[in-house]
Parts: structure tokens; C-alpha cells; sequence
């Protein structure tokens, strides 16, 4: 069996693995049920979903409802609305929906999903809004938890604080930590102190990661989360996460902790980002871009993060004159101008663009 923990002040167990369903869509209802057996063997019962795949689910769940925590979410961004029929977009109406694909009279988590920035939450808790029709679904039974999800820690924030949200969902993993928003700066110590749930999706960098998948998942769930959610589409798949999850449950306290050391998760000497190298004379962020490089070539990462996700690098190597200064100045004798070489290859679409 895997860890169990509790939703925050929804009171829920959960396994510490879930099932992502961005994918749910793309898996066969077979393969998706034989899925959904191994993860109650084992278990992980939280399900993840996706008004898109709620009809793949459930027939899934279909006389086991109880055994699962089923986590919704309502379409309030307008590139995600305006997929679903103009006479369906009303929250309240969405609700219904996916009972109805479901064939449940309750959800036990219906989020809030992906809320951009301040100005989205401002409209959501309107008065007559979103936010509202939902807490009326909470009151009819429909609902039990409402929850809210988001790539942006400071949304979040605000949002728990207003006591609405048992849960919160968003990105974390070994890439975004460094050159994203991280939201084990803050974030997790909050809704820990609110007692909010910590759903974590994408642990993979939306699929990227190909290598060394156990070690990235480890990582994650070696933080103070509640469940991590990735996107399985095979039982082979479904069993690695599995596995990682069950090992992690096996370690000590010590192991535990040393998931979350940049020493173990990149398995050689590493930029510890002191920053004696610079400055650099080609005005490079030699830093950030030696920890990419050693990121992308540790997890197999089979094409880079935009910029808009990780923040704009100083990344034209070109411009590197080989003057062998930064080398000169790092006290772990590191091979940088090598590892720029191999960074250069990694990010020809940003190559010289400026922070």
C-alpha cells in the first residue's frame, strides 16, 4: 500500500499518488478500468478530471463510487470555456453536467480551474458569480469541497485565505522549481497553516521528463504535498509511478529529506548557483544556464520550457569568447564552458534572448 494522507480540512484520505486526468481521454476504458483496479489495490483513490473525460470514468466507477475521491473542476478561463457549448458554460449547469457523465449525485472536490491572475479571481467573486452558483451547488449536496486550481502561487494564496477552498492544485516539479514560480517558497507553508490540501499536477513538466522519472517523483512527494496526480496513459506507466510512491513510503526519515537535495536528484557535482563566475564578461547567466543544462540532461527533458514558463535566461553562448574565467573562479573546479556548449544545442529557439 502507499502513504495515505488527509485533503486538509476536507478530512478525506488519500493515497499519496492520484490518477492525472488530462489524459483519461486518450486511454482505453479497458486499460482506464484495469487502472483504476490497481490503483484501489494499492491505494491510490483520487481521480483527477476533466469535463472531457468524465465520461470515460464514469462507467469506471460504476457500483464503487464510494471507494473513490473524484475531483472536478469548473471552466472559468476563456480559452478553456469557450470549448463547451454557449448553452453549457453557466457554472452551475457544469456541475450538472458531470454528474450526470459520472452518474453520481455528488462530487467530492469541484475546483475552480486554472485561474490566471487577480484580475480572473476578482471576477469569479463577484457578486452573482462563479463563485457563488458554486457554493450554492456546496448547500444543495452537489458539492461536498470546493477547491481551486492555478500556475500562479500568489492567486492561490489570496484564494485560501478567503476560506472558501479546501484544496488547492498546482505545477511543481524539479524543472519549475528552479526556473519558475516555486511554490514550495511559501505557498505550501499557508495552506498547510489553513489547513488546505496540496494537489500537485504536471510533476513531469507536462510530459517532458524521460528519464529518471522515480527520482522526479520522489522529489515532489518528499515535500509537505497531499497527493501528486501524474498523467498516466498505460498500466505500464501507472505501475512506475506506483512504484516510485511505494519506495518512497519504505525510507527513514534521513532518505526522506535527501529526495529534496539537488545533490541527489542530479547524481554528480552540480552549479550550487553561488555565482563566483561572474560576472561574465559575454554578460551570460552562467548559473542558470549550467543548472538547465545539467536539469535537461539528468531528466531527458526532449525540448526546453518556453520562456514565458521558466523567465528569460541570458542564454547567447555565442558570445562566449572562451576566455575560461568562470572556470577560474568556481570553487568546484566545474566544466562550464563545455556544459555551455551542450546548453547552446539544448536552446537554439532562445538563443540570444535577454532578460
Amino acid at each position: 500500500m502507499i502513504e495515505r494522507r488527509v485533503l486538509g480540512k476536507t478530512g478525506l484520505e488519500v493515497g499519496l499518488l492520484g490518477l492525472g486526468g488530462a489524459n483519461h481521454a486518450r486511454v482505453d476504458r479497458e486499460e482506464l478500468t484495469r487502472m483504476l483496479d490497481r490503483g484501489l489495490e494499492v491505494g491510490a483513490n483520487c481521480l483527477d478530471l476533466y469535463w472531457n473525460c468524465e465520461d470515460q470514468i464514469g462507467p469506471a466507477v460504476k457500483g464503487r463510487r464510494h471507494d473513490f475521491v473524484l475531483m472536478s473542476k469548473i471552466e472559468v478561463s476563456p480559452g478553456q470555456i469557450d470549448r463547451l457549448p454557449e448553452d453549457k458554460q453557466d457554472a452551475g449547469i457544469q456541475i450538472d453536467e458531470s454528474l450526470r457523465r459520472l452518474g453520481t449525485d455528488y462530487i467530492d472536490v469541484c475546483q475552480l480551474h486554472y485561474v490566471t491572475d487577480d484580475d480572473a479571481f476578482d471576477r469569479i467573486c463577484a457578486p452573482n458569480g462563479v463563485l457563488e452558483r458554486m457554493l450554492k451547488a456546496q448547500q444543495q449536496g452537489k458539492v461536498r469541497f470546493l477547491g481551486i486550481t492555478s500556475h500562479h502561487p500568489t492567486v492561490l494564496a489570496r484564494a485560501i485565505k478567503t476560506g472558501h477552498f479546501a484544496e488547492l492544485m498546482i505545477p511543481f516539479n524539479v524543472v519549475r522549481r528552479q526556473y519558475g514560480q516555486d511554490p514550495a517558497v511559501g505557498l505550501f507553508d499557508l495552506a498547510q497553516r489553513l489547513d488546505v490540501g496540496i494537489v500537485i499536477m504536471k510533476p513531469f513538466s507536462y510530459g517532458r521528463m524521460h528519464r529518471n522519472l522515480v527520482r522526479a517523483l520522489q522529489f515532489i512527494v518528499a515535500h509537505p504535498v497531499t497527493v501528486v496526480i501524474p498523467g498516466a496513459t498505460s498500466m505500464e506507466q501507472w505501475n512506475l509511478d506506483i512504484r516510485a510512491v511505494q519506495q518512497f513510503g519504505g525510507m527513514n526519515p534521513t532518505e526522506r529529506e535527501r529526495c529534496r537535495d539537488e545533490a541527489w536528484l542530479l547524481q554528480e557535482p552540480h552549479c550550487t548557483g553561488c555565482r563566483y563566475c561572474l560576472p561574465c564578461p559575454a554578460e551570460m547567466n552562467i548559473p542558470q544556464l549550467y543548472r538547465m543544462e545539467q536539469y535537461v540532461r539528468t531528466f531527458g527533458l526532449t525540448e526546453w520550457l518556453s520562456a514565458e514558463r521558466i523567465g528569460k535566461l541570458f542564454v547567447d553562448t555565442s558570445q562566449c569568447v572562451d576566455c575560461g574565467t568562470c572556470e577560474e573562479h568556481c570553487p568546484r573546479n566545474l566544466p562550464i564552458r563545455e556544459r555551455l556548449e551542450d546548453a547552446a544545442q539544448l536552446l537554439p529557439t532562445l538563443d540570444g534572448q535577454r532578460a
